[in-house]
């Protein structure tokens, strides 16, 4: 489903440099501290999380009930700041959005991996599986579209997972 909402509306991650932040705690607090950052340094930033969601000066509230939004309004937001000529996005993703894809075609450039602790695990069959699903994101960075720009994933080097997570094929 997101190849195609990404299709449909001609591929609207490719016109934006997208960096995703996943991990069991600090997802929202790090999008809204990296977008604050990016916004601060001059650079057209949106940003996708659990609270709202910000294109430029305009913020509109998560009402959706999911962190990681489905994904045809996930590549509408997309759309919306390509249209806005957004520079740079930071979105927030949950391992339930990774598992269910709904952030394919997303096409990152950038990840980061808070902390992956042994919460969730009724959601996933066991702590593999969960820090499996995590390191989705570094995968879907890794095949993304080349942009220009050095694909780039930031791991916790004290989180018990980063052994399984720095093996993937990212620098």
């Amino acid at each position: 489903l997101a190849e195609l909402a990404a299709t449909l509306l001609g591929r609207p991650a490719r016109q934006l440099r997208v960096a995703g932040v996943t991990g069991t705690d600090g997802k929202t607090t790090t999008t809204h501290m990296a977008s604050h950052l990016l916004e601060a340094a001059g650079i057209r930033t949106g940003s996708m999380s659990t609270v709202a969601f910000q294109v430029g000066a305009a913020t509109d509230h998560n009402e959706s009930g999911q962190t990681t939004i489905e994904a045809p309004d996930l590549q509408a937001w997309l759309a919306r700041m390509a249209a806005e000529k957004i520079d740079q996005v930071v979105l927030e993703v949950t391992s339930h959005a990774l598992v269910q894809e709904r952030v394919g075609a997303c096409d990152f450039d950038s990840v980061a991996v808070t902390y992956v602790g042994r919460d969730h695990l009724d959601d996933h069959s066991s702590w593999g599986e969960y820090v499996a699903a995590k390191a989705r994101l570094i995968d879907l960075c890794a095949g993304g579209a080349a942009k220009g720009v050095a694909k780039t994933a930031i791991l916790n080097l004290d989180d018990a997972s980063y052994e399984l997570l720095s093996s993937r094929p990212i620098e």
